[in-house]
C-alpha cells in the first residue's frame, strides 16, 4: 500500500505523517473488509 501528504511550506511533519498512515490505514481496513467478505 503506498500513500503519501502533500508537504507545503508551513506544513508540520507530524500532522503529516499522521495523514499518510490515516490513508493507509483506510486503504489496508478496505482490503481486509474485502477479504473478509471473499472468505465468508
Amino acid at each position: 500500500v503506498q500513500a503519501g501528504a502533500g508537504v507545503v511550506a508551513d506544513s508540520v511533519p507530524q500532522s503529516e505523517w499522521q495523514e499518510t498512515c490515516n490513508k493507509a490505514r483506510a486503504v489496508i481496513r478496505a482490503a481486509e473488509l474485502v477479504q473478509a467478505g471473499l472468505d465468508a
